[in-house]
C-alpha cells in the first residue's frame, strides 16, 4: 500500500481524485455493458470491474455525505 501523497484542493477535488466520481463511473460501466452485449471486444471481467468501481464510488460518496450531515448536526448542538 503506497502513500498517495499530501492532500490538496477542495473536498470535492480530493474525493474525486481518491475515489472517483460516481457520475463518471456509472456511464463507463453502462457503456461497457452495452459494448459487451453488442459483442464488441469487452470482457465480462471488465464489465464487472467497472460495475464494482461505480458501486464502491457511490457507497463511499453516501458514507461521506452521512458523516458530513452527522458533523453538521453535532455543530448545531454546540452552544456558544
Amino acid at each position: 500500500h503506497r502513500n498517495p501523497g499530501p492532500v490538496q484542493g477542495t473536498l470535492e477535488e480530493v474525493l474525486a481524485q481518491r475515489i472517483g466520481s460516481p457520475h463518471e463511473r456509472l456511464p463507463t460501466a453502462e457503456s461497457l455493458i452495452e459494448e459487451n452485449l453488442l459483442g464488441h471486444n469487452v470482457t465480462d471481467v471488465e464489465v464487472m470491474t467497472a460495475i464494482k468501481q461505480a458501486e464502491i464510488s457511490l457507497k463511499t460518496l453516501v458514507q461521506v455525505r452521512n458523516k458530513v450531515v452527522e458533523a453538521y448536526n453535532e455543530l448545531k448542538q454546540v452552544q456558544l
